[in-house]
């Protein structure tokens, strides 16, 4: 994978608020909070895209062992193909791995469209 996830590719997506299992590959995965766009910038403000908000939660589990997400350096949002998005960091995995997801926040129908945590490797 490329220093700034270029190239990288989806192989997880939960909904937010919600709970599965999926399947992650070894080595760093890079943790992902994405909305559909609909003609929203990524500026911040009453018409622009407000991004996740401060309820957003995430755990991550393995074998019963909860796996800490890195935070990243730089945070880094943007958009494209009718998505905007907010890095939130990384995980590191020895194998590939079954892993439980729980997302929590409190989704506002009118500022936030189908959000969701997607994992990219």
């Amino acid at each position: 994978m490329s220093p700034f996830g270029i190239g990288a590719k989806q192989v997880a997506s939960v909904e937010l608020p919600g709970e599965a299992s999926v399947e992650l590959p070894d080595g760093k995965v890079k943790v992902r909070y994405v909305e559909d766009r609909e003609g929203r910038s990524t500026e911040h403000g009453s018409t622009g895209w407000r991004g996740p908000d401060e309820s957003l939660a995430v755990t991550i589990h393995v074998d019963g062992r909860e796996v800490p997400i890195k935070k990243p350096r730089m945070i880094g949002e943007g958009a494209g193909r009718g998505t905007i998005h907010k890095d939130l960091g990384s995980l590191e995995l020895e194998g590939p791995a079954r892993c439980q997801v729980r997302t929590q926040m409190a989704v506002d129908p009118g500022a936030h469209i189908n959000p969701r945590i997607v994992f990219r490797a």
